[in-house]
């Protein structure tokens, strides 16, 4: 039975020495990135002019995270690059700045927190209150950015971990697809040949098994890694596994609430040797 697909979608943006990345997710009825880039490419305009004047939005980032039969889906992100520039009028805040926002359900009883990077200066005052006049040059672009992202409809994945299972032992053949077997019926509710997620734990070493891994399923006690991992032999102690399940939550509620100050990293979409070659200053 198919059911719509779940794209990540992200903005990236660069202002003087930092770069980030804004995700949110949206669904669509097919698993073309290009129809999923041309609805995230008709927000940019708005979202650009909510940058401060010397940020820029580099690029847009999209990826399928599960498809229409609600697969996990591995492989490279799209880029677009659309280098637009940040609204002139008004000059940027402190790069660690961010407006905070609260994405809720229709009945207001489940949220996650979103920031909007690189904003404009004016709407910062005080050391860091957030007052802002209704009717505002601010509040009319704001309130038609979020107009068009609710008419996506915008959300979020939300993950439901099962219970933990023993894993009992692991064989890495020659190309490197380890087929994984635990204690008991695991993937009892799927069937053979299903893609799924699981996560793997240990009490004991670290290893490139642990951590959300993309499976499918072999039968209701195995499975086998989707990605080549090169893997230890197995220790036989402290191993659970536990399947996940992820729920797209639309919000349509997005909700201003304060700045805050959030740590911002370097430039996004850059080789190391154009970083190295930059001008100190």
């Amino acid at each position: 039975m198919a059911v719509p697909a779940v794209i990540r979608a992200s903005y990236i943006i660069d202002c003087p020495g930092h770069g980030a990345r804004e995700t949110w997710f949206f669904t669509q009825t097919s698993n073309d990135l290009t129809q999923a880039i041309n609805t995230w490419a008709a927000t940019t305009e708005s979202r650009r002019l909510l940058l401060g004047a010397e940020a820029q939005l580099k690029a847009l980032e999209l990826s399928i995270e599960t498809d229409t039969n609600g697969t996990p889906v591995l492989g490279d992100s799209v880029i677009q690059y659309v280098y637009l520039q940040g609204f002139q009028s008004e000059p940027l805040a402190d790069p660690q700045l961010a407006l905070l926002f609260k994405n809720q359900t229709a009945d207001r009883t489940k949220r996650r927190n979103s920031y909007l990077r690189c904003i404009w200066d004016s709407i910062e005052v005080n050391g860091g209150k957030y007052i802002v006049p209704q009717g505002s040059t601010w509040q009319t672009k704001l309130n038609n950015w979020k107009a068009k992202m609710l008419a996506i409809p915008i959300g979020y994945l939300q993950g439901t971990r099962g219970p933990r299972v023993g894993l009992t032992g692991y064989t890495t053949p020659a190309d490197g697809h380890s087929v994984l077997t635990f204690a008991s019926g695991i993937f009892t509710s799927l069937p053979v040949g299903t893609k799924t997620s699981i996560r793997i734990s240990t009490a004991r070493q670290p290893s490139q098994l642990t951590g959300k891994q993309v499976v499918q399923v072999l039968s209701s006690t195995t499975c086998q890694l989707v990605n080549a991992t090169a893997l230890l032999p197995f220790t036989g102690v402290g191993w659970t596994g536990s399947l996940y399940a992820y729920q797209f939550i639309v919000t349509p509620f997005m909700d201003d609430q304060k700045v805050v100050e959030r740590h911002i990293g370097r430039p996004l979409l850059e080789s190391p040797g154009r970083r190295k070659g930059r001008a100190r200053v």
